[in-house]
């Protein structure tokens, strides 16, 4: 399953409480300044309401851009048993 790449974006902007129109696929995750500790949090609980998965923090955290993160969310939801999106 490929995610919306867009969608993604927008639960990282809420992630970061930044504008929607902020936070791209493309964006560099160094260049979220609200790119924090409480952010990445507030991702993995979103990513895990939205797609029922939980996110590897160590993962997460080595990836470089939101497009990045999207794969990462690909390939954990391609590894679960029974994978469907919420």
């Amino acid at each position: 399953m490929n995610i919306n790449r867009d969608e993604l974006a927008g639960i990282f902007a809420e992630a970061c409480n930044v504008p929607a129109d902020s936070v791209s696929p493309a964006t560099p995750l160094s260049e979220l300044q609200e790119w924090d500790s409480l952010a990445v949090l507030a991702l993995i609980t979103d990513v895990d309401v939205r797609y029922g998965i939980v996110l590897d923090p160590t993962a997460l955290m080595s990836c470089p851009s939101v497009a990045d993160v999207a794969q990462l969310v690909d390939s954990t939801l391609a590894g679960r048993p029974n994978s469907t999106a919420a």
